[in-house]
């Protein structure tokens, strides 16, 4: 190992130390110099908080996880009821058990529950090579689990979510090639069902900080917005991805966010570069030390009308990745919503 390489872990893992000390005054009131008036009621205080998964006229804090994809924004997605023009759909009844089901499970074990199926369809006049439509399915299962409830801790929470990918015909949507670079839509390929995130979190914007600690994705932090989501948004990768950022996938790693005000913020965080969305992740974050290191600073403001706005800078580096080939890397990324 080379010297350069050396300091370069030095830094990583003093990075990763300063972000864990900084995040003990959330886990701690007695710690903090202030306390908000959420911390002097503990129900208040809700950790992944969701975002709207749909604009909303209001202004919205920033969250750890900036996209409808986060956990916290599919939560309420899953407990929003939908207008219809019967008063009874075909799963009302269902809706129903699950509302009360879930909300047993909220109010006795503080755990939410929550899960999504979305499907696709694409087709395509003309193709660079193989099929002209691919279909398929995406199935989403998550949840949030706040195991304190004291005064004398500030409640955290241990996030999850798990995913299984699978195709309808001969080909999934993905897989279709129509010679464009970045493909046609992000995700909805074939993947075994696998824990994708798993994660502890501490804190919340009105706290000043915000934490996240473990298994998670990267590309649901940086460089995020209202309608960077396949789900819920766009289709397209122009739209749902940053494609010149090498964002690795899910892994081991750290990441933070601090608010000065109520319209700006600043998040940092090290990661996996060669986390994948189906392992562990535990022999590549420690063994082959190779990060993707990421912040952040951006302003939220209200205007009004049209309404609020989301604007961020977000800066990058990546380690070289031996395994991969893949080479050292640097850039920046500028976001006006």
């Amino acid at each position: 190992m080379d010297v350069k390489l050396a300091r370069r872990k030095t830094w990583i893992q003093l990075a990763i130390a300063v972000c864990l000390a900084a995040a003990m005054p959330l886990a701690f009131p007695s710690l903090a110099q202030a306390q908000s008036p959420s911390d002097r009621d503990p129900a208040v205080v809700i950790p992944d908080q969701a975002i709207p998964a749909q604009p909303a006229d209001g202004p919205a804090r920033r969250q750890l996880g900036n996209v409808p994809d986060n956990v916290g924004a599919q939560l309420a997605e899953s407990d929003r009821q939908v207008d219809s023009l019967f008063a009874v759909g075909p799963l009302t009844p269902l809706h129903r058990i699950w509302e009360r089901a879930s909300d047993n499970l909220r109010d006795s074990w503080g755990l939410d529950l929550g899960f999504n199926y979305t499907a696709v369809y694409q087709g395509a006049d003309t193709v660079f090579a193989g099929p002209r439509e691919g279909s398929g399915g995406d199935l989403d299962f998550f949840g949030r689990w706040q195991p304190l409830a004291c005064d004398c801790c500030r409640q955290g929470a241990f996030v999850f979510s798990s995913e299984s990918r699978h195709r309808y015909g001969e080909i999934s949507p993905n897989e279709l090639n129509t010679g464009t670079m970045g493909g046609t839509i992000v995700s909805f390929g074939r993947q075994d069902f696998a824990l994708v995130e798993a994660y502890w979190e501490q804190g919340s914007p009105d706290d000043g900080m915000l934490a996240r600690l473990g298994k998670m994705d990267p590309a649901l932090i940086y460089d995020g917005g209202r309608y960077v989501s396949s789900n819920y948004a766009f289709l397209s990768p122009a739209f749902s991805d940053t494609l010149p950022m090498p964002l690795p996938g899910a892994g081991l790693g750290v990441a933070a966010a601090i608010y000065p005000s109520e319209e700006c913020y600043l998040v940092a965080g090290v990661h996996d570069a060669n986390g994948r969305r189906t392992t562990a992740g535990f022999d590549t974050f420690f063994g082959e030390g190779e990060y993707f290191t990421a912040v952040e600073a951006g302003l939220t403001p209200n205007f009004g009308q049209p309404g609020a706005g989301g604007y961020h800078i977000t800066f990058w580096s990546v380690d070289p990745r031996q395994n991969a080939g893949r080479a050292s890397d640097r850039g920046f990324a500028l976001t006006m919503e």
